[in-house]
C-alpha cells in the first residue's frame, strides 16, 4: 500500500487558505493556483466548484468507494464524475463544501496534491492490466512504484505545467503511452521484464507523438528515467508561456535529436546519483496489489463517466451483503468507468442484473466527452450535448449494428479532454461566426489510432453544426454497415483507411451550407 500521510499535509494548508479565502483575508490570484495545485477549480456557473480527487492509478478500496459515495450525495448532488485519468470528482460544489470533501477525502486515506496545476498527474495503468490475455505481463506494481517515488518528490506541483505518465501492458497501447511525456510500454527481452520509453508525446494544442527514447530498459531503471526526463522538464519547461509549457514543446524547440541526447544526459546524471531500485522487493510490498487470477470481472460505463452515488451504493451493499468485500478490487477506468474484479459467474450475472443500466453493449455506448461548456470554463462547445445526440441517433440501429459502430471521441475545445484526436472519428468544439450568427461547431477528426509504435493523430476533415455532425455520422454508418453484409471481416476503422478522401468531399458537401464569416 502506498503511503500518503506525507502528503496529507497539503489538504490542512489548502483548507487553512480556503477558509482566508472565504473571510476576504486572502486574493483570489493568491487562492486559485493553491486550490488548482489541489485539483480543485471554479466552474462555468458563478459560485459553483469542482473537487478532484487523486485515485492513485484508479485503485480504489470497498470502503474508500463507500465513504466517496456518501460525500457525492451530501455534497455534490448524489452524482460523482469518473475521468479520463483514473480520478473522481465532485461537480457544482459550493466553496465551503470543498473544505469538507477535502478534509473527509483526507480521513479516508485519498489525496488532492497533484491532482491540478502545474503537477506530476496520476499516472495511468490500464484497467485490464492484471487480467487481460493479451498483456505482455501486469505493470500495476511498476506503476504503483513510480507513483510512490513521485509523491515524495518536492517538485511534484512545481514543474513549469502539468506532467503526465503512463504505462501500457500489450502493443494496443491502452495506457497510450505515446501521447504522455514520459511513457513505459511493457515488452521483455531475454526473459528480463522491462520497457520501452517513449516522451514527448501530447494531445491538445499542437499535438504529437511521443518518440521512442530507448527500446528497452528493465524495471529496475523506471525511477531513474521517470526522474531524468522531470529534471530536463524542469530546467527546459518554458515557465513563462503556459500554452507552450508541456514537455512536446520542449521537443518541438530542441528537434528529436537533440531532445533524445539531453534526455539521456539526464538520466545519466540521475543514475550517477540513484541507485537502481531492487525490483523484486517492491513487487513483493505490492502484492496485495497485483490482480493475480481472477474468475471474472464487469466493466461499469456510465454515460460520460456520470455516475449516480445510489448505483455506487447498490454495488457495495451486493458486495456486503455476500459477504465477499476481501475478494474484490475496483479500478476506476481511462475510459470514464469502473471495473470490478474478482467475481464467480453467478456473481457477474447479478451484477449485470442489478446495475444493467450502467453496463454498455456495444462501443459507441461508450462514446467518451469531456463536461464541455456545461461545466469548464474554458469549454467552448457543449460536447456533452452532441454526445447524448450520438447515443440517441445510434439506438436507432439494431443491437447486432450497433455493435459494430466504433467509440467516438469528442472534446469542447481543441484542449483534447475528449480525446477527440486518437479515434476513428473525434469531434473538437469551436465557434465559428455563419450566416446566423455566432454557432457552436465541430471539427470533424477521422483516423486518430492508438497502437504501439503505429500511433497516429486523427486527421482534420471538416467543420459541421451539431446537426451536421449527425448527418455525417449516419451516412457514414450506414455506408459502412452496407460495407460489412458483404466482408464481415472489416472493422469500421479499416473501412475508411482505405480511402479517406471521399469521407473529405463528402463532408465538404455536407458542411457548405456554413458560411464562414471569420472565427468570432
Amino acid at each position: 500500500m502506498i503511503s500518503v500521510e506525507h502528503l496529507f499535509k497539503f489538504q490542512d494548508e489548502y483548507i487553512q487558505a480556503c477558509q482566508q479565502y472565504i473571510a476576504g483575508e486572502m486574493e483570489g490570484d493568491t487562492f486559485f493556483p493553491k486550490a488548482s495545485a489541489m485539483g480543485i477549480y471554479r466552474q462555468r456557473k458563478p459560485g459553483t466548484w469542482m473537487v478532484r480527487a487523486r485515485v492513485l492509478s484508479g485503485n480504489i478500496r470497498v470502503n474508500q468507494l463507500r465513504n466517496v459515495s456518501r460525500l457525492g450525495k451530501r455534497y455534490s448532488h448524489g452524482q460523482l464524475h469518473l475521468t479520463t485519468r483514473q480520478d473522481i470528482q465532485f461537480h457544482k460544489v459550493s466553496i465551503q463544501d470543498t473544505i469538507h470533501i477535502v478534509q473527509e477525502l483526507k480521513n479516508n486515506h485519498i489525496i488532492n496534491k497533484g491532482a491540478g496545476g502545474n503537477s506530476i498527474r496520476n499516472i495511468l495503468v490500464p484497467h485490464m492490466s492484471g487480467v487481460s490475455k493479451e498483456e505482455v505481463f501486469d505493470v500495476t506494481p511498476y506503476g504503483m512504484m513510480v507513483t510512490d517515488y513521485v509523491l515524495g518528490l518536492k517538485q511534484l506541483s512545481t514543474l513549469p505545467r502539468k506532467f503526465k505518465i503512463a504505462f501500457s501492458h500489450d502493443k494496443n497501447d491502452s495506457g497510450r503511452t505515446q501521447y504522455a511525456d514520459i511513457g513505459f510500454l511493457a515488452t521483455v527481452k531475454n526473459g528480463i521484464k522491462g520497457f520501452t520509453v517513449y516522451g514527448g508525446g501530447g494531445l491538445g494544442n499542437q499535438p504529437g507523438i511521443g518518440i521512442c527514447l530507448q527500446e528497452f530498459i528493465p524495471a529496475d531503471q523506471l525511477i531513474i528515467y521517470t526522474h531524468g526526463m522531470l529534471r530536463f522538464f524542469e530546467d527546459y519547461g518554458d515557465r513563462d508561456n503556459r500554452h507552450k509549457a508541456r514537455m512536446r514543446f520542449v521537443r518541438y524547440r530542441l528537434g528529436d535529436q537533440e531532445f533524445s541526447k539531453i534526455f539521456h544526459k539526464y538520466v545519466e546524471e540521475v543514475g550517477q546519483e540513484k541507485p537502481s531500485i531492487n525490483v523484486e522487493k517492491i513487487l513483493a510490498n505490492y502484492k496485495k496489489r497485483v490482480l493475480e487470477d481472477q474468475e471474472d470481472y464487469i466493466e461499469l460505463t456510465p454515460q460520460n463517466g456520470d455516475i449516480q452515488c445510489e448505483d455506487i451504493d447498490r454495488l457495495i451493499e451486493w458486495i456486503e451483503h455476500n459477504g465477499i468485500e476481501h475478494q474484490i478490487r475496483l479500478r476506476l477506468t481511462a475510459n470514464q468507468g469502473m471495473l470490478v474484479f474478482g467475481l464467480k459467474t453467478q456473481e457477474k450475472e447479478e451484477i449485470e442484473h442489478i446495475l444493467k443500466h450502467i453496463i454498455a453493449q456495444s462501443d459507441i455506448e461508450q462514446t467518451l466527452s469531456c463536461t464541455g461548456a456545461r461545466e469548464c470554463r474554458i469549454g467552448l462547445c457543449d460536447s456533452v450535448h452532441l454526445r447524448e445526440q450520438i447515443i440517441h441517433m445510434a439506438s436507432q440501429y439494431p443491437l447486432e449494428q450497433r455493435r459494430q459502430l466504433p467509440k467516438i471521441f469528442i472534446s469542447g475545445c481543441r484542449n483534447a479532454c475528449g480525446w477527440h484526436l486518437v479515434g476513428a472519428i473525434g469531434f473538437s468544439g469551436k465557434k465559428i461566426r455563419t450566416i446566423h450568427g455566432v454557432e457552436e461547431c465541430f471539427d470533424v477528426f477521422i483516423d486518430g489510432k492508438v497502437e504501439a509504435g503505429q500511433s497516429k493523430i486523427g486527421e482534420n476533415m471538416g467543420t459541421l453544426s451539431v446537426s451536421q455532425c449527425i448527418t455525417f455520422l449516419n451516412w457514414i454508418f450506414n455506408k459502412y454497415l452496407e460495407a460489412f453484409k458483404e466482408n464481415r471481416n472489416i472493422s469500421f476503422h479499416q473501412y475508411i483507411q482505405e480511402d479517406n478522401q471521399w469521407i473529405r468531399q463528402t463532408l465538404k458537401h455536407i458542411e457548405k451550407e456554413i458560411i464562414h464569416d471569420g472565427k468570432a
